[in-house]
């Protein structure tokens, strides 16, 4: 259905692949949020894009609790983690 779907989408893959993760993290889907913010990563999107589209749910669909949920599927998936950096 996602091939078929897409197929007429004016949406390059970074763009869809973004929007998909914006989708599965306001309904909260783990395998959605991970699977897509690889995707996305793999479309050219940089680690803070797709951050920054989790981080857009904070007061919109969701609170802090469930973002820092978020975010540490987000780190599960990419292999990285605030404290990596430092």
């Amino acid at each position: 259905m996602r091939h078929a779907t897409g197929a007429g989408l004016n949406l390059d893959k970074k763009t869809t692949e973004l929007l998909s993760l914006a989708l599965h993290s306001a309904s909260r889907a783990k395998l959605g949020v991970q699977l897509h913010a690889l995707r996305a990563l793999e479309a050219g999107a940089t680690e803070q894009e797709v951050y920054s589209v989790v981080l857009l749910n904070l007061g919109v669909t969701t609170g802090v609790t469930q973002v820092q949920e978020m975010v540490i599927w987000l780190d599960e998936a990419i292999g990285s983690t605030e404290t990596d950096s430092k």
